[in-house]
């Protein structure tokens, strides 16, 4: 009978053990006998390589107990630790940074956490007197999810892998040699305990959604930074994308296929295919940003941010292949910023060191208006939206005091400002969104009692959202973005140290993803 014929609890004999060899899957080191006499342990060490003397069905026996084919030959996809373990006997890259590993490797997953910061790079893997069964596969892991995977076949002696990431500290590199094949099944991202300053949702379904793990916190020394994540399932389930950084804003077009990332520390990123992958922008420099925005189609696109103390306004009107600055202020810091449906109105949210203002272009930037201006010093414009279909917009000013914070709102797509004061408005908010129905747009703030709210503005008829109420309000999250869909279904949450929340119902009921 063939080796591969054999159930897995069957014993061996020398004749399958021959047959083993001869198909490629042992490695003689002496002549095998012609016998249909059943091996041992030490036998089969006498007579073959064995692939994984560490492997504890092998391990566990002794040296004159009779093996199965179990106890030799485990196939199967499964990741390989130290006591299960292939060998692999040196790894370098192509730009350095990778740390230094004690060879030979006795167990498949190398792991290492680094504490600084390693450049997207190409990493070979020497294979030479690897001893595997196959089929194997050698594997790239960042913070437990798959980077790369290669298949390996018996004869070869390197792989590469791409890292195609810059690795921040702090975050941890593994290197395993699996049983069994690439496949191009995602590992299922883990949200628990991460923190995500930045969430989309495209406005048109509310399909497509992209998160940003990382905590912008007051203090820069204690950011953290992480990867991008997209669904395209309507938050049902998530990919990790390859990009890493410090996520200041996702924007989306309304159908959710051209996606703008900002990085806090001056990179830019744009999808066309609804957040799979993304380009960095390379027009901008050392400039840091804030936020992003899209008209509908994502033919107009607009990024603000700026080196201090100069603050700019970029704008692309052919769906992000160039960009030109179309405003600039030495005395003010441009925040947030919104694009009307059709691209014909664009709105600048202002404030810093002096007091907040919005600026308003009807054609594309080519000349600004002041419609709004605060007289408080220290008041920031922190997030300004503008609906997609039919004009209505609002803004969100904080000050140094988070009690002076206002709520602003425009019926005529920010062509004029009325402050919004009715209900329980708690003062502090960095962040709005809203809808196509009157009573259904969503905000947040940070609280000013250490309990962070999700509220909603109502107002039907042509009171037009001015009743404040909350929504959501818990004691032990702290909410830092939110997105929606435009019939206010679908519901993006981020948080600091408690990963993403989702509701499906307008907000009535929320998930922790």
């Amino acid at each position: 009978m063939s080796f591969l014929g054999l159930a897995n609890n069957q014993c061996i004999s020398f004749n399958n053990l021959q047959d083993a060899v001869n198909n490629g899957i042992f490695t003689a080191i002496a002549s095998i006998p012609v016998s249909g006499e059943q091996i041992t342990k030490s036998a089969a060490a006498a007579d073959i390589i064995i692939p994984n003397p560490d492997y504890p069905p092998y391990a566990n026996k002794s040296n004159n107990q009779l093996l199965v084919k179990a106890d030799i030959y485990n196939l199967g996809n499964f990741i390989l630790d130290a006591q299960y373990g292939m060998r692999f006997t040196n790894m370098t890259g192509s730009v350095g940074g990778l740390p230094t590993f004690t060879y030979p490797v006795t167990g498949g997953n190398t792991t290492k956490t680094y504490n600084g910061t390693i450049a997207a790079q190409t990493i070979t893997v020497d294979l030479a007197g690897t001893l595997f069964v196959s089929p194997a596969k050698v594997v790239l892991y960042v913070d437990g999810v798959q980077v790369d995977c290669q298949n390996i076949t018996s004869g070869v002696q390197t792989k590469t892998l791409n890292l195609s990431v810059t690795v921040a500290s702090p975050s941890t590199i593994k290197i395993s040699i699996n049983g069994g094949t690439c496949t191009s099944t995602p590992t299922t991202p883990v949200f628990s305990g991460k923190s995500f300053s930045a969430v989309a949702v495209n406005r048109g379904s509310g399909q497509y959604m992209v998160a940003g793990n990382s905590n912008l916190s007051s203090q820069p020394e204690n950011w953290t930074a992480g990867y991008l994540y997209y669904s395209s399932n309507y938050g049902s389930s998530w990919t990790q994308n390859s990009i890493f950084g410090y996520w200041k804003k996702i924007a989306s077009s309304d159908n959710g296929e051209y996606i703008i990332a900002v990085e806090a520390y001056g990179k830019a990123y744009l999808s066309s295919n609804y957040g799979v992958s993304f380009t960095q922008i390379s027009y901008f420099g050392t400039n840091l940003f804030n936020s992003a925005a899209l008209s509908s189609n994502g033919q107009y696109q607009m990024i603000v941010g700026g080196s201090s103390p100069t603050s700019y306004v970029w704008v692309s009107t052919n769906y992000g292949v160039t960009w030109n600055i179309v405003a600039s202020d030495i005395y003010g810091g441009y925040i947030s910023c919104a694009i009307d449906s059709s691209g014909g109105t664009f709105l600048v949210g202002a404030g810093s060191g002096g007091s907040a203002y919005i600026i308003r272009s009807t054609n594309q930037g080519a000349t600004w208006t002041y419609v709004l201006a605060g007289s408080n010093y220290g008041l920031n414009t922190t997030d300004i939206n503008i609906n997609a279909t039919n004009g209505w917009a609002i803004a969100a000013w904080i000050g140094t005091n988070p009690s002076n914070g206002i709520l602003y709102k425009s019926s005529n797509s920010g062509a004029s400002w009325s402050q919004i004061t009715g209900g329980s408005a708690q003062n502090a908010w960095t962040v709005s969104i809203l809808n196509t129905t009157v009573s259904g747009l969503a905000l947040y703030d940070l609280g000013t009692s250490g309990t962070s709210y999700i509220q909603s503005v109502t107002g039907p008829g042509p009171i037009f959202m001015n009743t404040v109420g909350n929504l959501l309000a818990s004691p032990s999250l702290t909410w830092r973005d939110l997105a929606n869909s435009d019939n206010g279904t679908y519901i993006l949450a981020g948080t600091l140290n408690s990963g993403l929340y989702l509701s499906t119902d307008g907000g009535s009921t929320w998930t922790a993803l």
